[in-house]
């Protein structure tokens, strides 16, 4: 019967056609991605200055950047830059910038580039310090009784142990955690598709109507559920393992124990190297995706037309994320289901909400909210138990 279901929500050439579509584009997003990677030309350069972060790297990567900046050939003479027009005075109050006097073909190498980074990944616990720092005084601006040392207890790991990251280049992970963050939209659609119609479908066709009261209808309906469980885990690892393929094809993955957070974007407190933050972010997408099915199976299961099972799964689970940023909704990033696809977002930042009184981490704003979804999923099953249900006869033969 399960087998039977499976074959019945993929049957039809919309669920392929929107499949192929979103596959493409990923594989489109990876080529663009990868050529960029490939155009730096760097790759041989973070070989030459790859390492752990440990005071020995630090010492050589500072002085190796310091020779490389001081070689003539690689700055402006006093005189160019005043052929540049910039003054005397400017000079004077710039003497000590050491950045200003390098050339603009310098500045664009890619042996340059990656010496930079490097020598900015050498100061990397003086970031982290001002990074800590800013979001102490963050939340002391919007509370003045907000208890800081919540912050250091987040960091805390990180900052005694950073030592064993290694600077190295991690582009291939990057481009994955991209493509996993993307699957916030383009999973969400392709779910929409697939699972929204489960239940209308057969009452759209027209098949007979009876009650939910013996145990072969019982058993139909949770065929369905174990067949829409299912498929969604099956094609989430066709999108995840398509683009690991492409990846490990165009790319090679390399960079396992490089560190993620660039403290811009990405601000991650936890002792995550590349391998580790990617394997979990892929844990939190498999369980948001889930969450989110569980709750189009819901949807569907109330709903009488197609249509409005589509139209209010591509409502709630894909335009709603598109609130994130915006104001009073950007707390909808920490606890709306959707955005748990994407499992960056509970690894990425350091976030507090203020919950009757009390600051409730992301992290458990993310769980509570996922069981509340849940809960409300299965009430609605509960609750319509005893009403009429469409059932397809060849299902409860199988």
């Amino acid at each position: 019967m399960i087998r039977y279901e499976i074959k019945k929500l993929w049957k039809t050439p919309i669920i392929w056609f929107v499949l192929l579509a979103i596959l493409l584009f990923h594989i489109g997003t990876i080529i663009i991605d990868v050529n960029i990677v490939k155009q730096s030309e760097t790759a041989s350069y973070y070989e030459k200055y790859q390492g752990q972060i440990n005071d020995n790297w630090i010492q050589n990567i500072q002085s190796a950047y310091h020779d490389y900046i001081m070689q003539p050939s690689h700055r402006y003479t006093h005189k160019e830059l005043l052929d540049q027009g910039i003054t005397e005075e400017k000079i004077k109050r710039l003497s000590d910038d050491d950045f200003t006097y390098i050339k603009s073909e310098v500045k664009q190498d890619p042996e340059f580039q990656v010496l930079s980074q490097a020598y900015n990944a050498s100061y990397f616990k003086a970031s982290l310090d001002e990074d800590i720092a800013f979001f102490k005084n963050m939340y002391r601006i919007n509370d003045s009784d907000f208890d800081v040392s919540k912050i250091d207890k987040d960091y805390a790991k990180l900052s005694e142990n950073y030592q064993k990251f290694e600077f190295t280049s991690i582009d291939s992970y990057a481009i994955l955690q991209k493509g996993i963050t993307i699957m916030i939209r383009t999973f969400t659609i392709f779910l929409s598709v697939l699972l929204s119609t489960i239940f209308t479908r057969e009452q759209n066709d027209g098949v007979l109507e009876l009650q939910l009261v013996c145990k072969k209808m019982e058993k139909a309906k949770y065929a369905k559920w174990s067949a829409a469980f299912l498929s969604t885990i099956i094609s989430w690892a066709i999108f995840i393992v398509l683009q690991i393929l492409f990846i490990a094809m165009t790319l090679g993955f390399h960079g396992e124990n490089g560190y993620v957070i660039d403290f811009t974007f990405n601000h991650c407190p936890y002792m995550l190297n590349a391998l580790q933050y990617t394997l979990l972010q892929s844990f939190i997408s498999l369980l948001g995706s889930l969450v989110i099915a569980f709750c189009m199976i819901a949807i569907s299961y109330l709903a009488k037309k197609n249509s409005t099972a589509v139209i209010l799964s591509m409502v709630l689970f894909v335009m709603v994320p598109f609130l994130n940023n915006a104001g009073i909704f950007k707390e909808l990033l920490y606890y709306y289901p959707a955005n748990f696809i994407g499992g960056d977002y509970l690894l990425a930042a350091v976030h507090y909400t203020k919950i009757a009184g009390i600051y409730v981490h992301g992290r458990w704003l993310a769980i509570i909210s996922g069981l509340l979804y849940l809960t409300c999923a299965s009430l609605c099953l509960i609750l319509k138990k005893h009403q009429h249900y469409v059932i397809d006869w060849k299902s409860l033969k199988e």
